[in-house]
């Protein structure tokens, strides 16, 4: 059987507006650079700007990190 716990805090709801990547000052050909721990979190947040502000963007892994780069 599962328990109920009562009186439990609901967690502060991060808003999804508020992003740590430069998508919309970006022009075509700039790029930025990351640390290479952020490779999964970076893919994941390009493709979704990408989708949703209509751009491309593309992620590659450098010696320097991770750099991602406005294609479209």
């Amino acid at each position: 059987m599962i328990d109920i716990d009562k009186g439990v805090p609901l967690p502060v709801k991060v808003s999804p507006s508020k992003t740590v990547y430069p998508w919309d000052a970006m022009k075509i050909n700039d790029s930025f650079l990351v640390s290479l721990d952020d490779l999964n979190r970076v893919s994941a947040a390009a493709s979704k700007a990408g989708k949703r502000k209509g751009k491309r963007f593309t992620v590659r892994k450098t010696k320097d990190g991770i750099r991602v780069w406005r294609v479209e």
